[in-house]
């Protein structure tokens, strides 16, 4: 875990938002092609985390159920929200 912060950290991003997700998951995979497209077009960065490769992650942050997506802004959690296709609009806009 201190490792995950020291890696966001260095990046010294004001705003970010951490995906939370998994592999067999078809919500967080249409949610995960849905971002693509937005980074493209707005400048956001988004990191996403699968959960079943880091468990230890996604204990840290609570994280109940997938989708989830938390907005960080100076490394502090601002938002979190389990998410699907039609509320991510709504999130980015917070």
């Amino acid at each position: 875990m201190i490792k995950f912060h020291n890696n966001i950290f260095k990046l010294k991003l004001k705003t970010y938002y951490i995906v939370f997700s998994s592999k067999w998951c078809k919500p967080c995979y249409f949610l995960k092609k849905k971002i693509k497209k937005i980074e493209q077009k707005i400048n956001l960065i988004f990191i996403n985390i699968d959960i079943d490769l880091f468990p230890n992650i996604a204990i840290k942050f609570k994280i109940n159920k997938i989708p989830t997506l938390i907005k960080f802004n100076n490394s502090f959690i601002i938002y979190k929200k389990e998410i699907n296709l039609k509320k991510i609009i709504f999130f980015l806009k917070k």
